[in-house]
């Protein structure tokens, strides 16, 4: 029996999805939500960015990973000289199922949140009230941040389902790195 192995890119696509979904975007989160709003110091700010920033950038590379490990072991290169549509072909590969369209709209949301918090209206002066552009832009920022990590989270939890409906569909082991693993430590990740 041949154990399947985890090519780089996958390995690369479950790396980055939990370094961005896992730790930094939920610490980033975290960072603006315990600061100490009185205080006028920038540090939460500049840490926040800079974790929300780091963590989008992460999450493009888990996206570009993941499409690059579903183009290779599909049969993406055939389906233009069989005559097939390659766009069509493409978007069938590549959004065939919950995780692989929720993470792109999980992305998609990733992406509005760095053009939104782009977009931050100036803070009023002390004493002065807040604009209404100001509170409406700190409503969907923290809206879409909410929608970003609680989806995150969904297709973080739904990646050991993908693997193992596609790497012990008929074996019954499998590889990470050179260590052999069993059917059951993957189906303990299930969430059901």
């Amino acid at each position: 029996m041949t154990i399947p192995d985890f090519d780089t890119a996958l390995t690369c696509h479950i790396a980055a999805a939990l370094l961005a979904f896992g730790v930094l975007l939920p610490v980033g989160a975290s960072v603006a939500l315990a600061h100490d709003r009185a205080a006028r110091s920038l540090t939460w700010f500049v840490a926040h960015a800079t974790l929300q920033i780091t963590g989008a950038v992460i999450a493009l590379l888990s996206v570009v990973a993941g499409f690059v490990h579903v183009s290779q072991t599909s049969d993406l290169p055939h389906a233009e000289r069989a005559g097939v549509d390659l766009l069509s072909r493409w978007l069938g590969v590549h959004l065939n199922g919950w995780h692989h369209v929720g993470g792109a709209l999980v992305f998609a949301g990733v992406v509005a949140e760095v053009l939104i918090g782009a977009r931050r209206p100036p803070k009023a002066a002390a004493g002065e009230p807040e604009s209404t552009a100001r509170a409406q832009w700190y409503s969907a920022h923290r809206a879409v941040a909410a929608l970003v990590l609680l989806g995150g989270l969904a297709v973080l939890l739904s990646g050991p389902d993908v693997l193992r409906d596609r790497f012990l569909g008929s074996a019954q082991s499998y590889r990470v790195g050179g260590v052999q693993h069993g059917a059951a430590d993957l189906t303990t990740c299930e969430i059901r």
